[in-house]
This record gives C-alpha cells, structure tokens and sequence, in this order.
C-alpha cells in the first residue's frame, strides 16, 4: 500500500474530475470510505444510482481495506483533540480517515483542504 484515498477523491473519479490512471494502483482505503460511498448509493436518485454503485463495487474490488480499531479510534481522538486546540473542528469520518492513514503510516491523499493539518497525518490535497 502506497496511500490512503479519501472519499473524496473516488468521487472526483467518478464525477470525472479525476481520473483512476492518477490513483495509485496499491492504494487503500478506510472501512469509513465504504461507509461514505454506501451512503452515496442510497441517498441518491435511482437514475443516477448504478454509478454511484459501480463507485462502491470497484473501491471494495480495486483497493486494501483498512479497519477503524482501537488504535485508529485513539488517534482519531488525539487528531480532533490538537484540532480543537487549535480552533479546528475535523468532521469525525474524517478525522477517522486521517487517523486510518497515520496508523498504517500512509499519505493521505483527499480533495478536502479542511484536512490539511491533521496531527502527524501526510495530508496530500489534489
């Protein structure tokens, strides 16, 4: 594994404002990105349904999945704790994300600039 994708970034491939050639091909994810792209599938109109499907089949076909344990959880609280510090409120999937990729020693590759700054996380925007 070279990196951890955030959701955002598998959206931005499949919205086209990607494309899958730029991604890593050992890349991984987060069980919280599945969760995301899940949510995606049902909270969408059924036209547009079968994309957001395809999305949540290749990430689970394509990528390692990483789980949220203990130790995730524990760095996911010190990240929103030097956060909060710091005037900074992380949204808890992401602060999770950002956790999943200091754990296992991974950039953190996402399109969200609010998560540039993560204690001793390698947050890459693009």
């Amino acid at each position: 594994m070279s990196v951890l994708l955030d959701t955002s970034i598998l959206v931005a491939v499949e919205q086209g404002r990607l494309t899958s050639g730029q991604l890593s091909a050992d890349g991984a994810v987060s069980v919280v990105t599945l969760e995301e792209l899940w949510l995606g599938v049902l909270r969408t109109p059924a036209a547009l349904q079968a994309q957001r499907r395809r999305t949540y089949d290749q990430t689970m076909g394509l990528y390692a999945l990483l789980p949220v344990d203990a130790v995730v959880a524990t760095v996911c609280a010190e990240i929103r704790g030097d956060g909060r510090g710091r005037g900074v409120r992380y949204a808890p999937f992401d602060s999770l994300i950002g956790a999943t990729a200091r754990v296992h020693g991974l950039p953190l590759l996402t399109q969200d600039e609010g998560m540039v700054g993560m204690l001793g996380v390698d947050v890459r925007v693009v």
